[in-house]
This record gives C-alpha cells, structure tokens and sequence, in this order.
C-alpha cells in the first residue's frame, strides 16, 4: 500500500552515525533522531513527530519544525474530535488561521504530543522540507484511546515498523479499521481487520505505516479501545 517516499530518519551518536533500521526488535546506541520529510507542491502527507525531546527544549518544536517548512498557502490538517480543521498559513504574519478565514489557531493546538498525528498539504511551488531532531522516545509503551464507534488520527508513536503485527499486539480488534496514506493515489486506503488478518476490499494486505507518519484508526466496538504501543527497540539515554 505504501510506496516509495523521499523521507529519511538518521541515528546519530558523539562517535558515529548510523541508519535506523526499521524492524521491530532491532536496537540501536544512543538515540538522536534527525528527522527529515518531504512534501512536494500539490501534495499531501500524514505526518507525526515520534521524539521525546527536541534539542531546543521548547515545547513549541513541532510548530517551529513546521512553520520552518512552510509557505503561504499551506494547509495543516488537524484532528480535532470527529473530524479534520484545516488551517491555512500565512508568511506576512507567520501564522496559522482556519482555511478562508480570519480566526488564528489556538496556540496549544500543535504542542507535542507522542501519539498526535498531523496532514500537511503544499499548496505553495517546489517542495516543503520538514526537518527536526530530538531524542528518542524512552517510555516503555505509549497509549491511545479511541471512543466507541469511532475514528481518531494517531501519529507512529516510536521511530520504528508500525505494522498489521504491530497493530494487533497493541490491540486491534476484528471490525476495527485502519486508514493509511496511498502517496501514490494522494488518498486514504482503508484496511479492515478479520478474522483472517488485515483486509481491503475483501482482499489481504499487508498493512504498512511508513516511518513518522499517521494513520486513522476506527474502533469497531461499542466500548472504548486502547492500543498500547510497545517501544520497539532497546531504551538508551543520549550521552
């Protein structure tokens, strides 16, 4: 389902750098992330922000590491109960405000959380380039709740395979659905997960979400779900 992207995540340490290697069980020394995506004009990408930390230690990185990639025009699609707000940005006065509109986007709107995800669309010529850096994520398992018959976007918590395997362990159920970005089709892809594995259109798929990217999850159940999300890699504190 997920084609071929131009994005890359780098692990580097004091002594050398490395490339993460994306397969759960794997580790790694150290643990800072160079984080770099790319957007290119008329498009639109699911994104997420798996670091605990940026180097600033600001809580305002993903809404500088955002409005640093962006020009007039470029909208940001945030999650926001049962539906996307999109948000335009405006380069005169470096903000966001809501699309054909004059009303601002609250300030707490893009503070950082683990499990958040975001859309990015490049209405601006050439290419959006997101770039950020921070540690990575330390916690043993990160959680995320989703309402009863209900959708939630949720951002690739940890820098590792997220995954029908993944997914199941943190706890899908039969019914549940997953929506993941087709880059090649610029639109959502739906998977349904049965008795049988993951599903589209009745036919198997191997469900894959790229590297800090977000998908949307529909709880089928009529009581809330939790998925819990397991680090997938060896915990290391940045020296």
């Amino acid at each position: 389902m997920q084609q071929t992207l131009s994005y890359s995540i780098v692990l580097t340490s004091i002594a050398a750098a490395c490339s993460l290697v994306p397969a759960t069980g794997e580790t790694y020394s150290n643990g800072v992330l160079d984080v770099r995506l790319e957007v290119t004009a008329a498009g639109t990408r699911p994104i997420a922000f798996p670091v605990s930390e940026a180097f600033t230690g600001a809580t305002s990185f993903v809404s500088d590491a955002l409005t640093s990639a962006v020009d007039t025009g470029d909208l940001i699609h945030l999650w926001l109960g049962k539906h996307f707000v999109t948000y335009e940005f405006s380069g005169q006065t470096g903000s966001w405000h809501i699309l054909e509109s004059v009303f601002r986007m609250p300030d707490d709107r893009l503070q950082h959380v683990l499990s958040d995800g975001y859309m990015l669309t490049r209405k601006a010529t050439g290419t959006a380039r997101l770039n950020y850096t921070g540690t990575a994520p330390q916690e043993s398992s990160v959680t995320v709740s989703i309402a009863a018959r209900d959708w939630r976007l949720i951002g690739a918590p940890f820098p590792g395979a997220l995954d029908a395997e993944v997914l199941v362990n943190a706890g899908a159920q039969p019914g549940d659905k997953v929506k993941a970005w087709d880059h090649a089709e610029s639109a959502w892809k739906t998977c349904t997960l049965t008795e049988n594995g993951w599903e589209m259109d009745g036919i198997p798929d191997e469900l894959t979400i790229g590297l800090a990217e977000a998908f949307l999850y529909y709880n089928g159940s009529s009581d809330t779900r939790t998925l819990t999300f397991t680090r997938p890699y060896a915990a290391q504190t940045r020296p």
